[in-house]
């Protein structure tokens, strides 16, 4: 299949241009996390993050031998598209179509692996793993080594590049093998390793080309703020369109991935916690505590056929929860992030998890995964959102001031959660301290 190009003017102008996040509702178009260089930072953290969502998908519905399989493909081959657009806006048309060269054979492979576990092919099973974990790697880190300058090795590039190929053969493996813990462990890690790709490559092409990039820096304090919380609330959609839909489905995994959602707003909230303290982050639990609830209840409603019960749970997931949360984001960011905003862009975000769901149950795969994609790119808008105001509340703590000069270790021991880079900004924070908290009694369905 071709890549699709519908992206590529789009992609071409987030990349370039501080970003517009929330513009559309009245706000600044730009906030102390927002610079190009930080722009590109989360820009390709986000896109690495999406990229490594559908080549899981890729390989285990081809496996299954899903209705859907062909769609998750499609989505892989239009993120496939986004990225090159950006090494276009970078790089120029060469560069770009030497890019997506090397790439088209990876999401290929991603299918081919598929299929060749659910054949049980040794041979092609080989074949495939061999080009991904060895050709691939080593041909695009030989690429990005000299796309760089040499500010991202190519010993580094491919030996990052080869951990991301097993993370996907990790979550693929265990998951078939009915090990869904270790899958979504799995999927966690890997999520989290492509934003530390991000950093480390956006940090290579502004050490390149600063000019391009206003002289600004891809990491600092401000930076490392909107990345994290970027990585959180995606991950955040992930958990939540999927505890919906496998309660739906009555699927064998659906605790696990109950587990991993209750998992991620335990991460939320210790982030809450280091900013505005341990009554703050009570608060903060106790609201979202709902919303993680409601979303199970969504899917068990949904495969009840009890309406009644459905249209009580998205009355709390559209109306109530979005208001309870965007009332205490206002309060504890000084009202640099307003209510009617925050109320706003979370209904939005609660609207993108039922229609991905609806789309789903209906079979109307093309629907459902637009809808995804669109709700992915949704949480780095609220995410810039959100560690802007915090930046603008906090000057002090999220400087732009200039980072270590040093590339962050992508050498991948350990989760990409426990590093320094994704973590520093809260480290910083615990330090400072102080509390603002939303006091207001949550009302828990």
């Amino acid at each position: 299949m071709k890549i699709k190009r519908i992206f590529a003017v789009l992609m071409a102008v987030m990349l370039l241009i501080p970003s517009l996040a929330f513009a559309a509702d009245g706000e600044k178009d730009s906030t102390p996390v927002q610079s190009p260089a930080a722009d590109l930072r989360a820009n390709l953290g986000q896109l690495l993050a999406t990229h490594f969502e559908y080549q899981v998908l890729t390989t285990l519905k081809q496996y299954q031998g899903a209705a859907d399989a062909d769609v998750a493909q499609e989505m892989l081959e239009k993120n496939a598209g986004e990225m090159k657009a950006a090494f276009k806006s970078i790089y120029g048309q060469e560069g770009a179509d030497q890019f997506a060269k090397i790439f088209s054979s990876q999401y290929e492979d991603s299918a081919n692996l598929g299929t060749a576990f659910k054949n049980d092919d040794s041979d092609q099973k080989m074949q495939v793993k061999q080009a991904l974990q060895q050709d691939f790697p080593k041909e695009l880190g030989a690429f990005l080594d000299t796309a760089t300058g040499g500010n991202l090795p190519a010993a580094t590039a491919e030996k990052v590049l080869t951990a991301h190929e097993q993370d996907v053969m990790n979550v693929f493996t265990a998951y078939i093998n009915g090990d869904y813990k270790k899958a979504y462990d799995a999927l966690d890690e890997g999520y989290k390793r492509m934003y530390t790709i991000g950093t480390a490559l956006s940090q290579a092409i502004v050490k390149q080309m600063p000019e391009k990039f206003n002289n600004t820096k891809a990491v600092t304090p401000a930076s490392d703020l909107r990345v994290t919380f970027n990585e959180l609330l995606g991950i955040h959609f992930t958990y939540q369109t999927l505890n919906s839909l496998k309660n739906l489905q009555g699927s064998d995994d659906a605790d696990v991935v109950n587990e991993k959602l209750e998992q991620n707003a335990d991460e939320m909230t210790a982030a809450v916690k280091s900013i505005y303290g341990q009554e703050g982050a009570d608060q903060f639990a106790k609201i979202l505590s709902s919303q993680y609830e409601d979303s199970a209840g969504l899917g068990t409603a949904m495969m009840n056929e009890d309406m009644d019960k459905v249209n009580q749970v998205k009355q709390s997931l559209l109306q109530d929860f979005p208001k309870e949360l965007g009332s205490f984001l206002a309060a504890a960011t000084e009202n640099n992030l307003p209510a009617d905003t925050a109320t706003k862009v979370l209904m939005a975000h609660e609207q993108d998890v039922i229609d991905v769901v609806t789309a789903y149950m209906n079979e109307d795969y093309q629907n459902a995964y637009q809808t995804y994609d669109q709700g992915l790119k949704r949480m780095s808008t609220i995410g810039t959102a959100l560690s802007g105001a915090i930046a603008t509340q906090m000057p002090d703590k999220f400087s732009a001031e200039t980072m270590p000069s040093e590339m962050p270790d992508t050498g991948m021991g350990g989760t990409a959660s426990n590093t320094a880079w994704a973590w520093m900004a809260f480290i910083i924070l615990a330090l400072g301290g102080g509390a603002m908290v939303y006091r207001k009694k949550s009302t828990v369905k």
